[in-house]
């Protein structure tokens, strides 16, 4: 009996959804994006049990950043993000270093099955003013910003893309064109005579789901810490960003202001200095150290996204060379994607004086 309980122990492992890793030596699958109230302090820890790990002794902070990247988006995780897990690992790499050729991102080679679960299982985290950030989104844009984009991504890219810069497309403004290209689709494929406003509010209000407000802080959030990685080169220390960032997140906007560093109590304002291409707006100084104090033009914003995102929309659109974005816009009604563009917009105006704002829009009209 005792030689058959070890047996059997294993035997019950192995036949347990739990137990069944998403690849060898890796996480266990069944865990996959499981937590989304992770305390922004235990992430921060486990940051650091990565950083600490022998396993990943002489590894830099960027490729670490990669590594935590391809947790979410990588060949790996192809099977729970069909397309851009691929794409993302063609686009973004360095070509003085790797962390794959084909490889995991993270094994119990490199960390303990404890912290390899964690950052498997991890979707969200919580700071304490209650917000939460899809970690996966940050990730994506410190990733690009340290790594840049390979040299097989310029010759032959994976999808065309017409905009100069990455980080708009995978970050906010991918997120919002998802949104127009869900909300088209779904409008467009009705019958013309079933195309009424209450029909198209109830499109918008499903495809809005693709820009949660978790996703949209996230994109913000990575914005600001792509540039601060970028900005502390060779003193980069991931857990010592991240814990600086989120660490005076709940602190009144004037307090927050007078610390004349980029943290989340004042995500919006550093966002705005640092997104690209550059959002209108007055008081924007972007040198060290700077009161930042961050006011949007708010007509002249919407009409820069009445264009931009189409644009981006068409970029992410699958069978780009059939239709443009901005007839499928047209098609589906021009009114409610105006609208789309006006709430984003407010959702800015309203963060910058308040560090908050709601999020998605409940109103239409």
């Amino acid at each position: 009996m005792l030689i058959l309980e070890p047996l059997i122990a294993f035997l019950t492992a192995q036949n347990a959804a739990e137990a069944t890793p998403a690849w060898p030596k890796g996480p266990k699958a069944s865990l996959y994006r499981t937590r989304s109230d992770v305390p922004v302090n235990e992430y921060i820890m486990n940051l650091r049990l990565l950083e600490a790990s022998p396993g990943l002794a002489g590894q830099s902070s960027a490729q670490l950043a990669q590594r935590l990247r391809r947790m979410q988006y990588s060949s790996s995780t192809e099977a729970q993000r069909p397309g851009a897990s691929e794409n993302a690992d063609e686009i973004i790499h360095n070509t003085t270093y790797t962390t794959f050729s084909g490889a995991a991102p993270l094994t119990t080679e490199h960390v303990s099955q404890q912290v390899l679960d964690f950052f498997w299982s991890c979707d969200c985290i919580l700071t304490a003013r209650g917000h939460q950030i899809d970690i996966s989104h940050l990730w994506m844009i410190v990733d690009l910003m340290l790594a840049g984009r390979s040299v097989e991504a310029v010759l032959g890219e994976a999808f065309p893309l017409d905009v100069d810069d990455l980080r708009p497309l995978l970050s906010w403004a991918g997120d919002l064109a998802n949104v127009v290209n869900a909300y088209t689709k779904e409008v467009t494929d009705l019958p013309r005579a079933q195309r009424l406003p209450a029909a198209r509010i109830q499109a918008m209000n499903t495809a809005i789901a693709l820009a949660s407000k978790s996703d949209l802080l996230a994109d913000i959030d990575a914005v600001v810490l792509g540039h601060e990685a970028r900005a502390l080169g060779a003193t980069l220390k991931l857990s010592t960003m991240v814990e600086d960032y989120y660490s005076t997140d709940a602190l009144p906007q004037n307090t927050a202001r007078d610390l004349r560093k980029a943290c989340s109590a004042r995500r919006f304002h550093y966002f705005i200095a640092h997104a690209t291409p550059t959002l209108p707006a007055d008081n924007v100084d972007q040198s060290a150290g700077a009161l930042l104090n961050v006011s949007l033009k708010r007509s002249e914003t919407v009409s820069f996204l009445k264009t931009f995102l189409t644009d981006v929309a068409d970029d992410l659109q699958p069978h780009y060379f059939l239709h443009e974005a901005s007839d499928l816009v047209d098609t589906a009604g021009r009114a409610l994607y105006d609208k789309l563009c006006e709430r984003f917009a407010d959702f800015l105006v309203i963060g910058l004086a308040t560090g908050d704002a709601p999020w998605p829009p409940t109103n239409w009209n």
